[in-house]
């Protein structure tokens, strides 16, 4: 676990919840790097989550918590990918000629529809079941010994590597959009896009937020504990 002022996490949580959360991205083993802005954006939909507390998700295990992020996380951007692709390619039809802007929009999008496909994929079919069968042999005392897996932290980079790609076009798609403003000729198909595409990124930020700051801190701490067993 990491610490800081050698506290464990969700003891500076309860203390310091702005400190603690800073804390863990700044030590953050594989080197993500997070606006301050966006990493604001991330806590707010935390915080303000109806079924669980940013406390709680500290304590979680690491197989309860893959288990959330993919049935949670991982759902909704399967559900918002077509929807988004279908209204934005609606719009570059019927105004791309008027807004140009649209179809810069549109492929990059599409870009980040496309990488989160392939993050996705890793996660559901090498990460979360290998961090599932860590927690399973840890509980039935048993040493880890899969060498067609390289190791937690192989892959987590490589995650993470991907996330800040995730980010950096989403960041160029907020540029495109004026913040997510849409332009006062606007119909109604064109402010709900906006706003769907504001709330995609905010979502991402925090799925990607629940990964970098808790999941893949423990799951390599986790892998280096079992692996000495």
């Amino acid at each position: 676990m990491m610490t800081f002022n050698n506290k464990p996490n969700d003891e500076l949580v309860s203390e310091n919840l702005n400190a603690a959360i800073f804390q863990v991205f700044k030590n953050d083993c594989t080197g993500f790097r997070l606006e301050p802005g966006n990493l604001m954006k991330a806590l707010g939909l935390i915080q303000s989550e109806e079924s669980v507390s940013l406390e709680e998700f500290f304590t979680w295990p690491i197989d309860l918590l893959a288990d959330y992020i993919e049935k949670k996380h991982h759902s909704y951007i399967e559900q918002r990918v077509p929807v988004l692709l279908d209204m934005l390619n609606k719009l570059c039809r019927l105004h791309g000629d008027d807004h140009i802007e649209l179809l810069d929009i549109y492929r990059g999008f599409c870009k980040v529809a496309s990488e989160l496909n392939s993050d996705l994929l890793k996660e559901e079919l090498i990460l979360f079941p290998y961090i599932r069968k860590m927690v399973q042999l840890a509980n039935e005392g048993s040493s880890l010994d899969d060498p067609r897996f390289r190791s937690v932290k192989y892959h987590v980079l490589q995650m993470m590597r991907e996330h800040e790609l995730d980010v950096d076009d989403f960041k160029q798609i907020r540029n495109l959009t004026s913040d997510y403003c849409p332009p006062k000729d606007a119909c109604k198909t064109y402010k709900v896009a906006f706003a769907l595409l504001n709330e995609f990124e905010k979502e991402l930020h925090l799925h990607i937020f629940l990964e970098s700051a808790i999941l893949f801190p423990k799951a390599i701490a986790f892998e280096s504990n079992i692996n000495r067993i």
